[in-house]
């Protein structure tokens, strides 16, 4: 079986867990003594086998403990110990800390030199377990080369300024542009990692003492990092040059937008300046290009509300709202129902503030305040331009809310957006404004009320059933005790959140003729909403618990974004 001892195991081993035949083995033994190549790698190359093939005989032949990636979650502050570099050369992360030994993933365990380098780099005795080499270089990436590349980028930009005389004046032509810049870097690393870790948002918050960059992940911020006092001035007025902002002007919010390439990926940002006590915030949104793109039946909307919801935007005429809190994905939505709509044959025409994404065959305009340029101006210049269909981003007043309407009764369809928290409540709310009952109920086809939800990690989410104390204490009615449902457990694939994106919960109000009716005796938003569940509407509570039980969100998710 060849003169190696150790690789002669190796392959008793993989016979006898008869992952190889003997000839297989001999075959590859010939070119380990022709090339002197690891037996293993040779079988793995020539797809003899597979890594967690050979990964569980390696384990096996030292007796040691085997380890899935997407099982366990690594401590960064053992990843941090050692440098990319010499992870990558020897095919190995640090993952944790046990009974006072770094716990240390190999694919190569037979490689002593590589153990004596890891326990002379950090002074720590070392605890081994085997993993797949595209498992470990995958992990090297996320743990070794992502976040602690942020942190050193930081400790350079502090050690740059720090080196640097007398204060900083905050004139464009005397801010470091230099792309090898220290700042430059760190903002630049800020924003990379953003995107990998598919952050929405990037807040960069001033404190007291320090400053606080924060990330927006499936809804939910996430503290990244903090950054010393005296690198603010400099990263605030980096991304307020890349936005084309003024960084003279520090005393009042400004808004810019710039487009950067990230991984390949084209990426649109858009920056927001707020002064505070402690010095300017700002606020990043990080929209992909693909998201102008997005189709209905990827938001999460139940196939008899997606028909339904059909139905009222595909009339010639009539006003479709689309309603919910900030940041629950109206625009999104909106978007995708352009998309739909958009043909050769219809001109459509948006105003939007700001324009969001670019789509192609639409014609966009931005308000703009300063020029007299608001919704209601551009919609009266909108109508005299012959649209078919007109998309108003928001209704924010009395004078949009009375030309959408009468827009919408005379041969346009309108789509346009409110904040309520409901859809019936946009009937009341739109009656409340000023709005004629009667044209309400003449001009409006729909209502589609929507939140955002967590979506379950599918990789890691597990069964669970609640005690009736427990649905109780969330809130939760309708639901027996033997009902299954899913939790979050976390994984490496969600960076152990037990979460991987976002799904809509919506529900859907057709104004039928007894919605009518209500409307013009300027019913109550409950009533409204007792008269449309009596229609067959499905509530944001109840298709929340739909997607629950389909194993899509959580109840605690339900809980939290409608209840």
């Amino acid at each position: 079986m060849g003169s190696n001892f150790q690789y002669s195991r190796l392959g008793r081993i993989l016979v006898e867990q008869q992952v190889v035949s003997e000839a297989q083995l001999d075959l590859a033994l010939g070119i380990q003594e022709e090339h002197g190549t690891p037996l293993g790698r040779i079988l793995v190359d020539e797809e003899t086998i597979t890594e967690q093939s050979l990964a569980r005989a390696l384990a096996a032949q030292q007796d040691l403990k085997m380890i899935d990636f997407d099982l366990i979650e690594v401590d960064i502050k053992a990843s941090s110990l050692i440098s990319e570099e010499t992870a990558r050369r020897y095919k190995m992360i640090p993952i944790g800390f046990e009974g006072g030994k770094l716990l240390v993933a190999m694919a190569n365990p037979l490689d002593i030199y590589a153990v004596d380098t890891v326990q002379v780099a950090t002074g720590m005795r070392v605890e081994l377990v085997v993993a797949t080499e595209s498992g470990i270089d995958a992990a090297i990436t996320e743990f070794v080369g992502g976040s602690t590349v942020l942190q050193r980028t930081m400790r350079d930009a502090e050690r740059s300024k720090e080196r640097s005389d007398g204060p900083v004046v905050l004139v464009e032509d005397q801010l470091p542009l230099d792309e090898d810049a220290p700042v430059v870097r760190l903002a630049n690393e800020i924003l990379t990692q953003a995107f990998k870790m598919r952050a929405s948002d990037v807040h960069i918050e001033n404190e007291e003492r320090d400053v606080k960059v924060r990330y927006r992940i499936d809804g939910v911020l996430h503290e990244e990092m903090t950054i010393p006092l005296n690198l603010r001035a400099l990263l605030v007025s980096r991304f307020k040059i890349m936005s084309g902002m003024d960084i003279a002007e520090r005393r009042q919010p400004q808004d810019g937008r710039v487009a950067i390439n990230v991984d390949q990926a084209r990426v649109q940002l858009r920056v927001a300046s707020l002064p505070t006590m402690h010095g300017e915030n700002l606020t990043i949104r990080l929209m992909s290009g693909s998201s102008g793109q997005i189709k209905l039946e990827e938001l999460g909307l139940a196939p008899d509300t997606l028909i339904d919801y059909r139905n009222a935007f595909k009339r010639s005429f009539g006003a479709v709202i689309n309603t919910g809190p900030t940041g629950s994905g109206k625009t999104t939505t909106l978007y995708g129902t352009l998309m739909e709509l958009n043909t050769r044959a219809k001109k459509i025409i948006t105003i939007e503030d700001p324009v969001e994404y670019a789509l192609p065959g639409l014609t966009q305009m931005q308000i703009n305040r300063k020029a007299g340029l608001d919704f209601a101006a551009g919609l009266r210049s909108i109508v005299r331009a012959d649209p078919d269909i007109i998309m108003v981003g928001e209704i924010r007043d009395l004078e949009t809310a009375q030309m959408a309407v009468r827009a919408a009764m005379t041969g346009h369809l309108v789509l346009s957006s409110l904040h309520t928290n409901d859809a019936p409540s946009a009937l009341t709310r739109l009656i409340d404004m000023g709005v004629d009952p009667f044209l309400v109920t003449s001009s409006l086809r729909g209502v589609l009320a929507q939140r955002l939800a967590r979506l379950l990690c599918p990789h890691c989410k597990e069964k669970i059933r609640y005690s009736r104390a427990a649905l109780d204490r969330m809130g939760i009615t309708g639901v027996p005790e033997t009902e299954i449902f899913f939790k979050a457990v976390g994984c490496r694939k969600c960076g152990s959140s037990g979460y991987k994106g976002r799904i809509g919960l919506y529900e859907f109000l057709p104004v039928s003729e007894e919605i009518n009716r209500l409307c013009v005796e300027r019913a109550s938003s409950m009533e409204l909403k007792r008269q449309a569940v009596k229609d067959g509407m499905r509530t944001l509570y109840e298709d929340g618990v739909l997607k629950a039980r389909e194993g899509k969100v959580t109840l605690e998710e339900v809980r939290r974004v409608v209840i």
